[in-house]
């Protein structure tokens, strides 16, 4: 004797979280609120497909240890486009995700959710042995010897026009440009500098 469906109270209570899809245009039935309410499982109603989904994928995320049973519902589905392109992308991505049509005062269940393995999340700090079974080696530490002595700073150089362009060979190489060169590349020339026009 087939099992008859059950109602949507107690379709939402096999659950911990879902997603209800109504009609754009439309607004939940009261019963369906009382269902909602009367379940106590937390339920975000959403009015478009692509939302929909986008909702159900955002949950699933978040449920990387298995603990949440995630279920999409479905209200007025004769009123809503792109249903089966919904179905379909659930079933491929989400199959741990369970779908339900509601069709009056009953909940029919269109996919059964599978059971997805979740591997416990590995910590941060702990390290896995390679492939082939060999331990992994310790990190090797290189010693190096220690310099009491601070490094001395360069000497600074001001270069101008005065100045002895021979630079001091033991000096590390300087990028500073002299005053001929800046007004090199600013264009200047000597009556610019005594506030002539260029």
């Amino acid at each position: 004797m087939p099992v008859p469906a059950p109602k949507p109270v107690d379709a939402l209570r096999q659950h911990t979280r879902a997603v209800l899809l109504i009609s754009a245009d439309g607004d939940a039935s009261s019963a369906l609120l009382d269902a909602i309410r009367d379940s106590e499982v937390p339920c975000e109603l959403i009015g478009h497909p692509v939302v929909a989904m986008a909702e159900l994928v955002r949950l699933e995320r978040d449920n990387r240890t298995g603990e949440e049973r995630t279920a999409l519902f479905v209200a007025d589905d004769d009123r809503i486009d792109q249903l089966s392109s919904l179905f379909q992308a659930v079933r491929l991505r989400l199959p741990q995700v369970a779908i339900w049509v509601i069709a009056g005062e009953y909940a029919v269940q269109v996919q059964r959710a599978a059971v997805i393995e979740h591997k416990p999340a590995t910590p941060a700090h702990s390290f896995e042995a390679p492939l082939h079974g060999a331990p992994r080696a310790a990190p090797q530490l290189r010693i190096v010897e220690h310099r009491e002595e601070p490094a001395q700073p360069a000497p600074a150089r001001v270069d101008d026009d005065s100045g002895d362009d021979r630079a001091d060979p033991s000096a590390p190489h300087s990028t500073a440009l002299t005053a001929e060169e800046l007004d090199m590349l600013l264009g200047w020339n000597d009556d610019d500098r005594r506030g002539g026009k260029p």
